[in-house]
């Protein structure tokens, strides 16, 4: 009896137990933390423009922290992309430091932070949905001497090609006293020039692509990441002395992925070191080509900002204030276009940048780029910015999470990723779906065609194996 009484003591301590648990609370997603206080920020910089520097800083801290699980990935390209283009002078002239750019009619009006909130989160949404985060970008266990054969013959022909291009423009002495962009497009007007470039800067990435993703083995030599570094070296200096900062880019983009995928880099802050050493890189190539001089550096940071490298921000602002009069609605349409511009002469193509100058101030020939953060609002304006950037996120993070479940197991799944990344530079930065792909369809058309030389000869290689060995057996 007086365990029986026990136990009902207990029971009744149980129950009165249950009844008065309560589950502890779950604390919020720190993304949903950093998108609300966003929003906040933004709204309040419609009253006190202070309030949008606050609003850039927690959209460049979020896409600093969806960076840790996609590391070298389309993240980590638009983290430059906003970091380089819109944070430094968006800050300056919120605090009324720097004036807007004169050539474009903008107002005070503050709206475009607003929309790039909407659109950086609708994003980082859409590539939540997409899984890619749960993925790891791996190195594939065996490399290819076949393709590291024909990625060195590449890259010798870049340099012939290369060396072209110096005759062009008067040699050594030439290139350096005129390293300017004046010089480089007046080189590239000429048949010869320009089929030398062309042909330096395609056999280049793509050869330096393939090497990178089919050199190494898991087993690390000390001769291979030499031979690597060598490699690193030259590519970098041939891709300077073409000016543009892409090609300097996109050798930058191949070395961090490589680096990543063969867990050389494992650290957020190491990346982030690269990274922006890499941009501290393109920042001062811009000097060197631009003029600059050791006596100006007093000018530095605010004339520089205040430049046509830098107005890319200015033209965000004049996309949100004019673009839908300018252009109207594109309802995406850039990126149907885009499937089909492999086949469309390039000559034939007007990117929107030089469409959005022309039409604001009759300049035509050049052009100001609208970023994606532009370009997100021409889709629809205000109604496209969230599905529109859910819609992108989702997809590229489909395509990353794809090739990423793939680059483990052959060297031509992560050349094609080196390029994928490359395609999202492209895309982020200038807003145009269709340059990206004019821009890089052709690195992918040289990855696809070696790749295609391998399995042939693995095939053949495969047969006459087969072959021996049954002769052996009879």
């Amino acid at each position: 009896m007086v365990c029986r009484a026990n136990f009902d003591v207990h029971a009744e301590t149980a129950m009165a137990t249950l009844r008065t648990y309560k589950a502890p609370r779950r604390a919020l997603p720190l993304s949903l933390l950093f998108a609300l206080s966003a929003l906040f920020a933004a709204l309040g910089a419609q009253i006190y423009p202070a309030f949008g520097i606050i609003c850039l800083a927690t959209i460049a801290c979020s896409l600093l922290e969806a960076t840790k699980r996609n590391l070298a990935g389309p993240l980590f390209v638009m983290l430059i992309v906003f970091s380089l283009y819109v944070l430094p002078r968006a800050t300056f002239v919120l605090l009324g430091a720097i004036d807007k750019f004169s050539g474009f009619d903008l107002s005070n009006d503050n709206q475009w932070i607003i929309g790039t909130v909407l659109f950086v989160y609708a994003y980082l949404f859409g590539t939540n949905l997409s899984g890619t985060h749960s993925i790891p970008l791996a190195a594939p266990a065996k490399g290819s001497r076949l393709a590291v054969i024909i990625g060195l013959f590449m890259i010798a022909c870049s340099i012939l090609f290369f060396l072209s291009y110096l005759r062009t423009v008067g040699g050594v002495q030439g290139l350096i006293a005129n390293y300017n962009a004046e010089t480089y497009f007046a080189a590239t007007q000429d048949e010869v020039g320009s089929t030398s470039k062309n042909g330096s800067i395609y056999t280049l990435i793509s050869g330096f692509t393939i090497l990178s993703a089919a050199l190494f083995s898991h087993e690390r030599y000390k001769k291979k990441v030499i031979l690597y570094s060598i490699l690193c070296g030259i590519s970098l200096m041939m891709a300077i002395c073409f000016i543009k900062r892409e090609y300097a880019f996109d050798v930058l983009m191949a070395i961090i992925v490589t680096l990543v995928a063969r867990k050389s880099v494992v650290r957020l802050q190491r990346l982030a070191l690269i990274g922006f050493a890499a941009a501290g890189m393109l920042f001062l190539l811009f000097l060197v080509r631009s003029g600059f001089e050791v006596g100006d550096a007093a000018a530095v940071p605010l004339a520089l900002l205040d430049t046509s490298e830098f107005w890319v921000f200015d033209q965000i602002l004049n996309v949100y204030q004019n673009g839908v009069e300018l252009t109207d609605y594109d309802y995406g349409w850039l990126h149907v276009t885009a499937l089909v511009s492999p086949f469309i002469p390039f000559d034939s193509y007007v990117p929107l940048d030089h469409i959005l100058v022309e039409r604001s101030m009759g300049i035509s020939g050049w052009g100001i780029p609208p970023t994606i953060f532009g370009y997100a609002f021409l889709v629809f304006g205000w109604f496209g910015l969230i599905p529109y950037g859910i819609a992108l996120g989702y997809l590229i993070g489909r395509i990353d999470c794809w090739l990423k479940r793939r680059t483990g197991k052959k060297w031509g799944f992560l050349s094609t990723y080196m390029i994928f990344i490359m395609y999202c530079w492209f895309l982020f930065r200038n807003g145009d779906p269709v340059l990206a792909v004019f821009y890089t369809n052709r690195y992918l058309l040289l990855v696809i065609f070696v790749a295609l030389v391998e399995w042939v000869f693995d095939r053949g290689s495969r047969r006459i194996a087969t072959a021996n060995s049954m002769s052996v057996r009879v």
